[in-house]
């Protein structure tokens, strides 16, 4: 076992006294996870100027867990683990960003936190590696609030991650465009110097100097858009109604992560109702408000086949009571990105879909007249899948996470919308950085041959698991940067616990793609 995202959540749980020492992993799992953290603290690099006695008792322990019994209890562990790491001001983690091969490098070189430490005389502080460029698809279950932060911040990796223990976390992106080694470098150097020497840590003003500091590392951070993505709500069955407060709070939940500093978009991607009737209409009028003052874009949707009638036409009472989009083509002119709204229950087509040629005009004359429509990047929402999407063996990165939300292993086939060859050719015409569709009971990506990617969210509603019986909400959250040359899609499953009002379990599986990586 390496020292990775997934062993960094648990060591978050560990810095946490608000956990019981109970709820960490016992067994042979949490015997694993306290012996690759007892080898990294054990490293002759990470204790050149700690006490001889501090040396000599966490080497003790590692030899200890080498000769416990398989059955025997942690908890001694953990406690001697969680006292050395509150006599720390501070604890910091250099995070790669599985796309820079150069940058990486340099954070993952057993050296460079021997390096910095031996420059100063009093460390008290820890500096922690991960032991490799991380994977561009992983996935981490129940998240503690610190890594929430850090993935959030997923797009802006590298970085270094500044835990207070039993305090709070910061994360301090390292790369701005074009970047030179040099560059990379002097950041560190800041980071590590004010780390030493300021004995009153406080990581809000140490964020704030570091973007005084370093202006240019956050400016194309502000050109990125965020899609929160929902499908399938089925406004109007019996369960939504019931669940409806739980996947609200999830959605301002997930909005306040994101900060107000991003543009956040929510879109739906079919089955925002459970039948086209009348009976749910304040009910999809509240929603829709919802959405509306939440601080955020104007929401957009697709229809899907529950949304419509027979012959693919809307109750005309949904739309004089819902403000939905009606351009075809949504523009962000700072982040360069256009959305593109695609219908294909239109024709009244509705297990298959259909793109008619008709509306595939009206948007390829709504796009040629943008001036300066050939600087954009485009996203197509959708409610059917755009292509055939074959049977997919899930990747061992995320597996866990599939079993426990879902108890399943593969990916079923899904059928595509039935011209898909028209539609494709008209996508083929425009830099397309992702295509995003609902009609999946599971979230997955699957990637065309010219590496954009194909986003399903699975039920936004909420599924019950048979692993561990929580009803999990299924979101996504696409981030796109076009300056950068990165998105990231994260889907995300989070279950409301019942007994704790604002208590939340939840799982994410991360992907990413850049310029570097495809």
């Amino acid at each position: 076992m390496s020292f990775d995202i997934a062993l960094l959540n648990w060591l978050a749980k560990l810095l946490d006294p608000s956990l019981s020492l109970a709820s960490l992993a016992q067994g042979n799992t949490g015997k694993m996870m306290l012996a690759t953290l007892l080898k990294k603290l054990t490293e002759a690099e990470y204790l050149l100027n700690a006490p001889e006695s501090t040396q000599e008792q966490l080497k003790k322990l590692a030899q200890q867990l080498e000769q416990l019994e398989h059955s025997a209890s942690l908890s001694h562990f953990y406690q001697v683990l969680r006292q050395y790491f509150e006599s720390k001001p501070w604890i910091a983690i250099t995070i790669p960003s599985s796309s820079n091969g150069d940058v990486d490098a340099i954070l993952c070189d057993q050296g460079m936190a021997g390096f910095h430490v031996r420059t100063q005389a009093n460390s008290k502080g820890l500096i922690l590696q991960l032991d490799r460029i991380y994977q561009t698809e992983f996935s981490v279950l129940s998240i503690h609030p610190t890594l929430q932060s850090l993935l959030s911040q997923q797009l802006n990796w590298p970085g270094v991650l500044i835990m207070i223990p039993g305090g709070g976390a910061v994360f301090l992106p390292l790369q701005s465009k074009d970047d030179m080694e040099i560059d990379i470098e002097a950041r560190l150097q800041w980071i590590f110097r004010q780390l030493f020497s300021d004995r009153n840590l406080n990581l809000r003003y140490l964020k704030s100097q570091y973007r005084k500091a370093f202006t240019e590392v956050f400016d194309c951070s502000q050109k990125t858009l965020h899609l929160l993505h929902l499908s399938d709500i089925n406004i109007g069955s019996r369960h939504t109604a019931f669940r409806m407060h739980h996947l609200k709070n999830t959605i301002r939940m997930l909005i306040d992560e994101l900060g107000e500093e991003h543009l956040i978009v929510p879109v739906i991607t079919g089955n925002l109702l459970a039948n086209p009737s009348e009976n749910q209409l304040e009910e999809t009028r509240q929603f829709w408000r919802f959405l509306e003052t939440l601080g955020v874009e104007a929401p957009l949707f697709v229809f899907g086949q529950k949304d419509v009638r027979n012959d693919g036409n809307i109750n005309e009472s949904y739309r004089n009571a819902i403000g939905f989009q009606t351009a075809k083509v949504s523009w962000f002119e700072d982040e360069k990105l256009a959305l593109v709204s695609l219908n294909s229950v239109v024709h009244g087509n509705l297990p298959e879909g259909y793109i008619g040629e008709e509306q595939i005009e009206t948007i390829a004359y709504e796009i040629s007249r943008k001036n300066n429509h050939e600087d954009f990047q485009y996203i197509f929402l959708i409610h059917h899948p755009p292509v055939r999407l074959p049977q997919q063996n899930i990747a061992q990165q995320t597996q866990n996470f599939y079993q426990t939300v879902f108890s399943i292993q593969t990916l079923a086939a899904k059928k595509s919308i039935q011209n898909t060859d028209v539609l494709m050719h008209f996508i083929d015409q425009y830099p397309v950085c992702a295509i995003v569709h609902g009609q999946s009971p599971q979230p997955r990506i699957t990637t065309l041959d010219n590496n954009i990617p194909i986003i399903a969210s699975g039920a936004s509603n909420g599924v019950k698991s048979a692993y561990d019986e929580r009803t999990y909400f299924n979101l996504n959250i696409v981030s796109i940067n076009q300056h950068a040359g990165k998105k990231v899609i994260r889907s995300i499953a989070i279950a409301a616990e019942t007994n704790e009002k604002h208590s939340f379990v939840r799982h994410e599986k991360l992907t990413m793609f850049s310029e570097q990586t495809g």
